[in-house]
C-alpha cells in the first residue's frame, strides 16, 4: 500500500510520544492495540511469562488458555500486579475505571492489554493510577483509541496543561 500522509502524521506523533514518555515502540503500540503475542520475545512474554517476575508461572497466562478462557481476573490479581508493577488497589480501581467487575472480568488478552496500557501510561507520566484515572474522567478523553496515537498525544498535552498550571489534580 502506499504510505499516506495519515500514516506519517500517526509515525510522527508515535515518535514523539516515545521520546516525550521515554518508553520503547512494543510498550507504546500496546496503547493503540493489544498486547503483541506473535514475537517469541513478546511484550505479553515478557510480562506473563517472565519466570522473574511470575514464580511460579501461572498457567492461566499461557497463550493456549487465553481465548475462551473462564477465569477470573481477580483471582489472578496478584501475578498481574506483578507484572504491571501496581498495587492490588490500582489494580482495583484500573478494573472499576474499565467497569470490570473484579468478581466477573475474565483473564484475556483484550482486559490484560487494557490494564497494561493504564499502569504503563499513569507510570510514564509520574502519576499515581488514582491521578490518572481521575484525568482520565475530568479530561473526558479517551488516550486509547486503536491505532490513533493522536488520543494519546491529546491527553498528554491536557496532563502537560494541568502540570503547569501548578494545580493538583485532586483540585
Amino acid at each position: 500500500d502506499d504510505v499516506t500522509e495519515g500514516l506519517l502524521r500517526k509515525l510522527f506523533t508515535a515518535k514523539k510520544l516515545k521520546t516525550d514518555l521515554n518508553l520503547s515502540l512494543p510498550v507504546l503500540f500496546s496503547f493503540w492495540s493489544d498486547l503483541d503475542v506473535l514475537r517469541p520475545r513478546s511484550l505479553y512474554s515478557q510480562l506473563f511469562l517472565n519466570k522473574i517476575v511470575i514464580t511460579p508461572l501461572d498457567p492461566a497466562f499461557d497463550l493456549a488458555a487465553l481465548p475462551g478462557s473462564t477465569e477470573l481476573l481477580g483471582d489472578h490479581a496478584p501475578a498481574i500486579c506483578a507484572a504491571l508493577r501496581i498495587g492490588t488497589d490500582d489494580f482495583e480501581a484500573i478494573l472499576r475505571h474499565l467497569n470490570l467487575p473484579l468478581d466477573q472480568a475474565t483473564l484475556s488478552l483484550v482486559s490484560l492489554s487494557a490494564l497494561h496500557r493504564h499502569a504503563v501510561l499513569a507510570r510514564a507520566l509520574k502519576l499515581k493510577v488514582k491521578e490518572f484515572l481521575s484525568l482520565l474522567v475530568l479530561s473526558g478523553k479517551d488516550a486509547f483509541i486503536p491505532t490513533e496515537p493522536s488520543s494519546t498525544a491529546s491527553f498528554v498535552e491536557v496532563f502537560g496543561v494541568v502540570k503547569e498550571s501548578g494545580f493538583k489534580i485532586s483540585q
